[in-house]
């Protein structure tokens, strides 16, 4: 993949569909879990829930169904997907699918009270959180196609005595 490249909508959900994200339901029916008949819980795909409500807030859209047409390929996708120029949505039941403020020592650590989020958050959630941010919102994973251009870096020796050049006194100026 060159970074900065147009990239088909197959090769985004592809992408999406790679087993070391397990992500679930890529490009499948809005607002669905695969795991369980009840999606309540959640009301946001896996980016809206990655960025958190901050975020969500000043984007100026929400994770509400857009349907779209592109080349007669109907595709579902949330507004915010789409903006991050995603082709659909995935919808995951993870507990390494939160928003950052789930992610401070207090929840990994379990002594938060008064929640209604009793499962403590594992090292392993963290890990599989920071892999999904870096999917998901981060750039996308640099692929080495071997047609690269190689840089040189040629250094210039700056001689402390410059010649030719005269130091100004004081009070001359020159414009």
């Amino acid at each position: 993949m060159v970074i900065g490249a147009w990239t088909s909508p197959q090769a985004i959900i592809t992408a999406m569909r790679d087993p070391k994200l397990k992500l679930e339901n890529v490009n499948g029916p809005f607002g669905m879990f695969p795991q369980r008949q009840d999606s309540s819980s959640r009301k946001h795909c896996d980016v809206c829930t990655l960025i958190g409500p901050l975020v969500l807030a000043n984007l100026g859209v929400r994770c509400v169904q857009v349907e779209f047409n592109n080349s007669n390929n109907t595709r579902i996708v949330c507004e915010v997907c789409q903006l991050f120029g995603r082709p659909c949505c995935s919808w995951t039941d993870s507990p390494a699918i939160a928003g950052p403020e789930k992610f401070t020592p207090a929840y990994i650590s379990g002594s938060v009270s008064g929640t209604e989020e009793l499962t403590k958050i594992t090292a392993d959630d963290v890990a599989h959180n920071k892999i999904l941010r870096a999917a998901l919102i981060a750039q996308p994973e640099w692929v080495d196609t071997g047609a690269d251009q190689s840089f040189h870096n040629q250094l210039v020796r700056i001689d402390a005595n410059l010649t030719g050049v005269e130091e100004l006194g004081h009070g001359e100026e020159e414009f």
